[in-house]
């Protein structure tokens, strides 16, 4: 027998990190109080199926005894139903069981009465992979069931779970393992097996089961399996022959592998790629643990608990070298590109292929050229010396000034941005705000964004900060149109509201028009810009509508 299946749940005090479920259903067996439908939603490997088990067990056990708890795994009625063989507990599987017709004759056998125990106990497994016809055949019975059936459905996926269903069940949701209860249940079935292995291995093993209990079982096991039968001189299984047998990336390789990306050198992370991929190892964990260390570094840097449960000593000397090295905003452009890649349906052959033009795209990007940001262990502003022009700041609003007859007639057209030979001595010097505003008012912008898209991308395209003297940030807007939207009451209190919890004291916002002079010269768009305008979203329709058709916004 396999682990999974000698070591499955058979009561619910035996339930591994499901306290909330277990202290629920715990209730309604003591009372006797059973629904007439449950919904088990949760992922893969946590216990639905056990479960619906113990309640089936719960509900037919024969045992009388108020102090024993329910199921008893001892009566007949228990017995029978670990084995499978109890005939008024039928599980059903409804990934190959999709059609309206077997639903429907589901619903006829619920009509008879127990042929033994007390309830008749139906569990769908995967439901969600019923057909909507199914759904709806199965509706009526699950409103309104016979007396004597309970309903019991699992599902992985319960967003597919139509509300006309599932707002006729009780639910309960299942929740993976964290690392820490995987490595308790791992350890302690070792040693009842008289498996010899590695804490570090047993960690690898938790890290591989995604939180999943199953998983981490199964894994277990066939490592156990070949371990025995092969010619390892090692006493116990450790962490690097778990790696071998897998296909896994070694914790060096990894790191070198962000070290050369994070360093920018792609061609070097290629080669060790290459050179991972041609010994067998298996490029899906390779990118999973890539993943996986980039999310710690940046726990590590937040002083999270789960990178102090998860990163030992070892570990944080590598952590501390990185993170001093990189920035925030770099590791996230990683993630984001290696995440895009994890989630591409692609073969193996093209699995190699996918994360090295990952890693060229992030080289060749924006972010890994930034260096406005600061690194992950020393989060300041940079300092601005006095004669950087950076320093050049207004503590007052500015006034423009005044604009030419020329330069007061309206345009014929919204331009684009042309570069043109202008006399800089008519032009007066642009305004440069400091860098610590700056800096701050990304968080506003950031804040902004999640409160209302549509007034981030107001302040975020058509306007930029001049000047803040504590209490007044002054804004300077290209024109009059989106300078009122700004101003209206809702998004300026919005904004305010922002910017105090940002700059930690009361913040009011003004706003200017920018001198005419100080705008950039534009063309009309040619046929080839029109090509190569980005989708719009609904928030910038307007503006872009007007950049097409040469309209214009009249202050």
């Amino acid at each position: 027998m396999t682990l999974y299946r000698k070591y499955r749940s058979q009561k619910l005090s035996e339930l591994v990190g499901q306290s909330q479920v277990s202290a629920m259903l715990s209730q309604a067996i003591t009372s006797r109080k059973f629904a007439h439908a449950y919904l088990f939603a949760g992922p893969r490997g946590t216990g639905k199926t056990s479960v619906a088990r113990i309640v089936a067990k719960a509900a037919n056990c024969l045992s009388q005894d108020d102090k024993t708890e329910l199921p008893c795994n001892q009566c007949a009625n228990c017995l029978e139903i670990n084995k499978g063989t109890f005939l008024d507990v039928v599980e059903i599987d409804a990934a190959s069981h999709t059609g309206v017709d077997n639903v429907r004759e589901l619903i006829e056998q619920a009509q008879s009465v127990p042929s033994i125990g007390e309830f008749k106990v139906y569990i769908l497994d995967e439901v969600h992979m019923l057909s909507t016809a199914a759904f709806n055949a199965l509706l009526k019975t699950l409103e309104e069931p016979p007396s004597h059936v309970v309903f019991i459905l699992c599902t992985t996926e319960s967003h597919k779970v139509p509300v006309t269903i599932a707002s006729r069940c009780q639910r309960f949701v299942f929740s993976r393992a964290n690392n820490t209860q995987l490595q308790q249940l791992l350890t302690s079935i070792a040693k009842k097996e008289d498996i010899k292995i590695e804490d570090s291995a047993i960690a690898l093993l938790s890290q591989l089961a995604d939180g999943g209990y199953r998983d981490g079982l199964m894994l277990l096991e066939q490592i156990t399996g070949s371990f025995t039968q092969s010619e390892s001189s090692d006493d116990q299984i450790t962490r690097g022959y778990i790696e071998q047998q897998l296909g896994l990336a070694s914790r060096e390789v990894t790191h070198q592998v962000i070290e050369a990306i994070v360093q920018k050198e792609s061609t070097q992370a290629i080669e060790m790629i290459e050179k991972f991929s041609a010994s067998g190892g298996e490029i899906r964990y390779l990118l999973s643990d890539l993943i996986q260390q980039l999310r710690l570094l940046l726990f590590f840097s937040l002083k999270t608990q789960t990178a102090k449960t998860q990163i030992d000593l070892e570990q944080s000397a590598w952590y501390e070298a990185i993170s001093n090295k990189t920035t925030s905003h770099q590791v996230v452009a990683i993630l984001k590109e290696l995440i895009a890649c994890q989630s591409q349906k692609s073969s193996s052959t093209h699995s190699a292929l996918n994360l090295e033009l990952a890693i060229l795209s992030f080289s060749n990007s924006s972010g890994a050229r930034n260096s406005d940001h600061p690194n992950l262990m020393n989060d300041k502003p940079k300092v601005v010396t006095p004669n950087s022009s950076a320093a050049v700041q207004s503590k007052a609003p500015v006034s423009p000034a005044p604009a030419t007859p020329e330069e007061l007639k309206p345009a014929k057209s919204i331009e684009i941005i042309e570069e043109e030979e202008v006399s800089q001595q008519s032009q007066p010097e642009p305004i440069q705000p400091p860098a610590d505003l700056l800096e701050g008012w990304q968080r506003v912008l950031s804040g902004v964004v999640e409160q209302n898209r549509s007034v981030g991308a107001l302040l975020r395209h058509h306007c930029t900060p001049i000047s803040h003297d504590g209490t007044i940030i002054l804004l300077q807007f290209w024109n009059a149109f989106h300078k009122k939207q700004v101003e209206l009451d809702k998004n300026r209190r919005l904004v305010e509201s922002i910017a105090e919890s940002v700059f930690g004291q009361p913040i009011k916002i003004r706003g200017q028009l920018a001198d005419k002079s100080l705008r950039p010269r534009k063309r009309p768009m040619s046929e080839e810009d029109l090509h190569n305008v980005a989708p719009v979203e609904e928030e910038n329709l307007v503006d872009t509508a007007a950049e097409i058709f040469g309209g214009e916004f009249i202050d």
